[in-house]
């Protein structure tokens, strides 16, 4: 009776994890290196809004979370976590080098690669990421990862974005590949990196101009400075 029962609970994980791996997205196959990058058919992907921000990988990826994966293209600038996931395969009779860009370029961008070898490895880049403790290319907020020949990755992205002065009409996923990129953005057009520069420096100056603004009410209890604080954040 025991082993009746031990088979039955095993029967049912194991059809759990197989209707969790059926509802992924089809494989999105990389089979050219000859553009800088390429946006994925929103077929290939699917997103997952998280209102509280409070979700991690672990439960993004295992029922009865992942199964609310669903496909769209709509954002909703009240929502300001974001999950995307989506499979990549390396098509191509040669190794590979792609890119991962900031999606949305937002202000925090967490990546979850989970290679054939069923290893996790986690990256974070983003706009108003640290400096310092950003991964890949840190100027441009780009992760590179290496595929070998007919090689799969299963990603999640995880987005922060509050959208201070960037609100994509619509939500998007694409890839770089990682040689093109650079050449692109390191070598030919150093001109980015002075445009990037002003937009962080403009951030800094909105975000301050918020807590001047907001420090100022709090002492006057002037609704004139509060007023100034909610035009800042528009």
């Amino acid at each position: 009776m025991r082993k009746k029962i031990f088979h039955l609970i095993l029967i049912l994980l194991l059809f759990d994890q197989t209707i969790a791996q059926n509802n992924l997205p089809p494989v999105y196959e990389i089979k050219s290196d000859t553009g800088v990058y390429f946006t994925i058919d929103a077929n290939y992907w699917q997103l997952l809004e998280d209102k509280e921000g409070n979700l991690t990988i672990k439960e993004a990826n295992q029922l009865p979370v992942s199964e609310k994966f669903h496909q769209s293209n709509q954002i909703d600038y009240r929502i300001h976590y974001y999950w995307f996931r989506y499979r990549l395969k390396n098509s191509m009779n040669k190794d590979v080098t792609i890119c991962l860009p900031n999606t949305t370029n937002a202000d925090q961008s967490d990546y979850y690669v989970y290679n054939e070898y069923d290893k996790w490895t986690h990256f974070t880049t983003g706009i108003l990421y640290p400096y310092s403790k950003k991964d890949g290319l840190k100027k441009i907020n780009e992760i590179p990862i290496s595929l070998k020949q007919e090689e799969e990755v299963l990603i999640y992205n995880r987005i922060k974005n509050y959208y201070y002065f960037n609100k994509p009409k619509f939500l998007s996923v694409s890839i770089g590949i990682t040689n093109k990129v650079i050449q692109e953005n390191y070598i030919e057009n150093d001109s980015n990196f002075s445009i990037r520069d002003l937009s962080a420096l403009f951030t800094g100056i909105l975000l301050f101009a918020v807590v001047f603004s907001l420090f100022f009410y709090s002492i006057v209890r002037d609704r004139v400075y509060l007023y100034y604080a909610l035009v800042w954040l528009r």
